[in-house]
């Protein structure tokens, strides 16, 4: 296994370790249709403040066949997990895990590059090469929610958990037995209503998923020009910003309060992104809430009082 994992993170090396594993996995052409596909599936999002650029794809070959459902078209979604995982996943196939925000086994699927990229941990901080998964996902029973806690997996094949944001579903192609969605994710109407950023699919049949392609895809960080105007405040009273814990408000650092103030002062965003430590969290003014990006369920109040200078 140690072999595996050296051989994955090699820049040339990934087919030989795929012919270790006696796997009919085979580099994509260029010239094949479905490369054309996946590269715009890649390319149409980017996750704050860098994207993702594929270097090689690979299909998946028939001893993978296992769905039985002859429903038609399926969806194409993404699955992404440890690059200390795949050689398992490859060899043994994508199992259900318990995830910490449910309480059933289920498998992840996601149908944003982005979503399936951070739960591999590919950015351009830590990882910033893996390889996904990309399934061809037999949904079966399928029951749309808002909240997980709305779902009762005995009586469904899967569940979607609807994201605040989602694609742009006039843009959706049939591509053979494929349905791809190839518009750009976009903010719903009431997006408070949902748990989860972007949208979420929770499969409980491992046999409803068949691997279809394995992309190796590299996140870029993209320069953002950051204006820093200093923050003005009145003559006798400054601002301060503080999120809401167990036992009562916690003040931001003094460069984060510096950050929120300057945000909700020109007033151009709604919400943004911004480090905390190790992790992203997503700064939401309008509705007074942070959370950790992506991980949605777990959030915090926030709120800005007025304190006078003497203070």
């Amino acid at each position: 296994r140690v072999r595996m994992e050296k051989q994955l993170r090699s820049n040339n090396k990934i087919e030989n370790l795929y012919s270790a594993l006696g796997t009919d996995i085979v580099p994509l052409k260029k010239s094949d249709p479905s490369h054309n596909i996946i590269t715009r599936y890649v390319s149409k999002d980017r996750f704050a403040d860098h994207r993702y650029r594929i270097i090689n794809i690979f299909s998946m070959g028939s001893k993978y066949e296992n769905v039985s459902s002859t429903t038609l078209p399926r969806p194409l979604l993404w699955y992404g997990i440890r690059l200390s995982s795949i050689a398992a996943c490859i060899v043994k196939g994508i199992k259900p895990s318990v995830h910490q925000e449910y309480d059933f086994k289920a498998i992840v699927m996601n149908d944003a590059v982005v979503a399936a990229a951070h739960h591999a941990h590919i950015n351009h901080e830590s990882s910033a090469e893996g390889v996904l998964f990309l399934c061809e996902v037999d949904l079966g029973r399928n029951q749309p929610v808002d909240q997980i806690g709305q779902f009762f997996p005995r009586t469904h094949d899967s569940v979607k958990l609807n994201g605040q944001y989602q694609p742009d579903s006039s843009k959706e192609i049939t591509f053979g037995s494929y349905s791809v969605p190839l518009g750009r994710n976009q903010k719903i109407k009431n997006p408070t209503e949902c748990e989860s950023v972007y949208n979420q699919y929770l499969v409980v049949d491992p046999k409803r998923i068949i691997p279809r392609f394995l992309v190796r895809i590299v996140a870029q960080k993209i320069d953002i020009p950051v204006i820093v105007q200093p923050v003005v405040s009145t003559q006798h009273s400054s601002s301060v910003w503080e999120y809401q814990v167990q036992d009562g408000w916690r003040k931001y650092s003094d460069e984060h309060q510096q950050t929120i103030e300057r945000e909700f002062r020109e007033k151009k965003r709604k919400r943004f992104t911004m480090e905390i430590g190790d992790n992203s969290y997503t700064i939401d003014i309008e509705n007074q809430v942070q959370f950790q990006t992506l991980e949605t369920t777990r959030r915090r109040k926030m709120r800005r009082t007025l304190q006078s200078k003497s203070e």
